[in-house]
């Protein structure tokens, strides 16, 4: 690993800085090598949440032996499939565009949400490289970052382990 100066970096320590007060932190300088894991985690930590609370909802149920809210006949049943129903309508509805357009602006328009989420998760790393930032503007990038990530993955992954 290089420090922003081209040096070679071969243990990360903290940056403890001069008496005077006048010096200027970046985030290679001043993180100890720990810090780099409570990033990576709190960085995934969003997106296992809901699989996690699940799981323990699971193993509570399964020790008291209680189940989870389910319909308790048809007609709730029916009712909560109608609900869902009409929720994705309203999502297509919303995703839907008017009039016609061109098939590029349909793909770009559908891909916009990840070309978005990209951009923020590559600011935020970017941001970690950056010399003389203040420490600030960078758990700001990464607390965007967090949220991006878990959106991407995170619905996407809890949809995937209810269905096993």
């Amino acid at each position: 690993m290089f420090h922003p100066s081209g040096r070679a970096i071969t243990r990360i320590r903290p940056y403890r800085g001069n008496n005077q007060g006048d010096h200027k932190d970046t985030p290679l300088q001043n993180q100890e090598q720990g810090d780099y894991m409570i990033t990576l985690l709190s960085l995934l930590l969003p997106a296992l949440t809901p699989a996690i609370s699940d799981g323990v909802r699971g193993l509570i149920g399964k020790f008291t032996g209680g189940v989870s809210a389910q319909p308790q006949n048809i007609a709730e049943a029916i009712q909560l499939m109608q609900a869902e129903t009409e929720k994705l309508k309203a999502l297509a509805e919303l995703d839907r565009p008017s009039g016609e357009i061109s098939r590029w602006v349909s793909d770009l328009r559908a891909s916009f949400r990840y070309l978005a989420a990209g951009f923020v998760i590559l600011v935020a790393a970017v941001l970690l490289f950056v010399p003389g930032i203040d420490q600030s503007y960078v758990d700001m990038a990464w607390s965007g970052a967090q949220s991006v990530w878990a959106f991407i993955f995170g619905d996407r992954m809890y949809a995937y382990i209810r269905k096993k």
